[in-house]
């Protein structure tokens, strides 16, 4: 984790999001605020039901009174997703530039896009982004296996462990 403040990341931000800059300068924040950077590696857990994850390992119960912190990504991607024992169902992506969760006033109700009933995960990378052949073993899967020395247990027929095989080209 690497203490910042905005006046170190500001050009970046404003590069990404230029709206979000805009409010932010705006506001003129205290320059002794503290700002965090959290650097995850691809395909490791930021949230699930009950925990926020730090990238050390760190772990933050959700309560009532925190969820998650609000979060702009600097760069990569995420995703969010439901899970179940069967399938893994990608709820929303963030890019570089997004801030979140993002909350919606509305004249009756408050509204995120981390639902408090649905039980959602939120991982660095996307993992349901289907990059492989599904049908066969194939002679570009057999070169990429032989290039990054990919395990015999990651299957490119098995959608589930295609970010598996992300996650070890990463690594």
């Amino acid at each position: 984790m690497q203490e910042t403040s905005w006046n170190e990341i500001k050009a970046t931000v404003q590069q990404l999001n230029p709206e979000f800059y805009e409010a932010i300068e705006e506001v003129k924040p205290d320059p002794r605020l503290k700002l965090y950077i959290l650097e995850y590696e691809y395909g490791q857990k930021i949230t699930d039901e009950k925990n926020f994850y730090f990238p050390d390992g760190t772990i933050i119960a959700k309560t009532a009174q925190f969820s998650l912190p609000q979060m702009f990504l600097l760069e990569g991607m995420l995703e969010l997703y439901i899970e179940t024992n069967t399938s893994r169902v990608p709820w929303d992506l963030f890019k570089a530039g997004k801030v979140f969760p993002t909350i919606l006033y509305t004249e009756n109700s408050l509204q995120s896009n981390f639902s408090s009933n649905i039980n959602t995960k939120l991982a660095a990378g996307v993992h349901s982004a289907y990059m492989l052949q599904l049908h066969a073993f194939n002679e570009y899967y057999a070169h990429l296996k032989k290039s990054y020395r990919i395990p015999n247990e990651f299957k490119p027929t098995n959608p589930f462990d295609h970010h598996k095989i992300f996650n070890f080209i990463a690594k």
